[in-house]
């Protein structure tokens, strides 16, 4: 079809030279419209490119949203619409049926009355706000005290050094000096608040530190047996 098509164009054009010669006498015979060899040459580098990958468009993975149909580790739970990348959804999420594109069939299947556009900001909204795991430990660190077994015979004073070396021994938790801030040392039993600067944006979060009495295990044997 396209050899048709530049026969044509060829035939109109020497017509047209043709025209042009016989009225204003100027050669134009020089100039020649564009051969079926040029399209037959383009077509042949376009088929090479094809053939080598070049200039292809890659499919683009993205992510997608997808419905739990049961709880997944680390992912979600049954029913919960969760944003994944596209590969493991469609290769292991889809075809394991533990979840479904979220359409709108598949949202009511599964008993949630939104829109599959309300079901995606609500999923992303839930993803923000996810805590991270520095926010489970400064939330475990607010809850625990930090336990410290001291002698009541020997003298004791406990600073923001001993502080700082019992994190890393008793949870491998490494506090700098310089995020450990305590008025004064401390040289009495009981419960002590001690403050860690975490960052800029978090700032200040306050931990309790418990200073107790050092049992020998000996004496909790002996205790623990006359009870």
């Amino acid at each position: 079809m396209i050899s048709a098509i530049c026969k044509s164009y060829n035939t109109f054009f020497k017509l047209g030279c043709n025209f042009c010669q016989r009225s204003s006498g100027v050669n134009v015979s020089n100039v020649t419209f564009m051969s079926t060899g040029y399209f037959a040459m383009k077509k042949k580098e376009r088929m090479r490119k094809n053939l080598l990958g070049i200039g292809k468009k890659k499919r683009d993975s993205g992510l997608i949203f997808v419905v739990l149909k049961k709880a997944v580790e680390g992912l979600g739970k049954k029913h919960q619409v969760v944003q994944v990348k596209r590969g493991y959804a469609t290769n292991f999420l889809i075809p394991t049926r533990s979840a479904l594109y979220a359409t709108r069939e598949n949202l009511f299947k599964c008993g949630i009355s939104m829109t599959p556009r309300r079901a995606a900001i609500a999923a992303l909204d839930l993803t923000k706000n996810k805590k991270s795991p520095t926010d489970k430990l400064l939330k475990y660190l607010a809850q625990k005290p930090l336990e410290i077994e001291v002698s009541r015979d020997a003298d004791w004073t406990i600073n923001k050094y001993v502080v700082a070396q019992e994190y890393q021994r008793k949870l491998q938790l490494h506090v700098p000096l310089q995020s450990l801030v305590m008025p004064q040392p401390f040289q009495t039993f009981g419960l002590h608040e001690v403050k860690i600067k975490v960052n800029d944006k978090v700032g200040l979060v306050p931990v309790k530190v418990n200073i107790v009495k050092h049992v020998p295990k000996t004496k909790q044997t002996e205790e623990t047996t006359a009870s």
